[in-house]
């Protein structure tokens, strides 16, 4: 990962932004609790080709809100030895934190986003 060419997509992305954003530091702290829980269930050569859409800031808001708030998200995908971010951007707060993409089933993938909902931040 680039740091200097994240930093600056953060910065762009985020740029008037006070709530429900993110730092380097959070996405570091995501990726070594994601690999923590991947270890458990995959051999590391299987993690390439996996997508997680990631939203740090996932909650549940009262219905009294009229909009949606928006929060940082970023796109992480797995390459060949490395993670990269394949985008960031500013979306509608989602409910769930992590929802995992491009894998081999729907079923499985249902499967992988509830094993790494579980107790994930905990």
């Amino acid at each position: 990962m680039n740091l200097t060419k994240i930093e600056k997509q953060l910065d762009i992305v985020q740029k008037k932004c006070r709530a429900r954003t993110i730092t380097i530091e959070d996405i570091n702290q995501f990726i070594t609790r994601l690999e923590n829980r991947l270890k458990n269930i995959m051999l590391k050569k299987d993690w390439q080709g996996l997508i997680f859409y990631i939203d740090i800031h996932a909650q549940n808001f009262p219905s009294a809100y009229k909009f949606t708030p928006e929060s940082t998200v970023f796109i992480l995908e797995r390459k060949k030895t490395t993670w990269d971010i394949s985008g960031i951007k500013r979306w509608g707060t989602a409910t769930n934190s992590v929802y995992a993409k491009n894998l081999m089933d729907e079923k499985y993938q249902k499967a992988m986003t509830k094993f790494l909902l579980n107790n994930f931040w905990g």
